[in-house]
């Protein structure tokens, strides 16, 4: 599996927003992946390699949280203020180690 970054393309009003942190074995899956939320012909993305997204300090909140119910909404969010690892963060302002990390349309998939 590898780790993508998505983000709005440059034709795109929101061009360089973040849409999301996706894993995935495929750029297909990804596809479907950013799919749900936008449409994946409007964004790019690059892979991220290793590295995560991490709280410093406490989060107060445990893992796993409460099943999902009506009456209880989804039973979990995220703690605020994540931290990114140095690699994902050298992603995030734009530095580059090797060609294959360049931003890249997402096509569809029938390409």
């Amino acid at each position: 599996m590898a780790s993508y970054i998505v983000r709005f393309g440059r034709a795109d009003p929101r061009a360089r927003e973040l849409v999301g942190i996706f894993v995935a074995d495929t750029v297909d899956q990804l596809f479907e992946l950013v799919n749900e939320t936008e449409i994946p012909l409007s964004c790019e993305y690059r892979t991220l390699g290793n590295g995560g997204i991490y709280w410093d300090g406490s989060t107060g909140q445990a893992v796993p949280q409460q099943q999902h119910s009506d009456e209880l909404g989804s039973g979990y969010s995220l703690p605020s203020e994540p931290v990114l690892s140095c690699s994902w963060e050298a992603a995030f302002i734009g530095e580059t180690i090797s060609p294959s990390d360049q931003w890249q349309q997402i096509t569809s998939l029938a390409e």
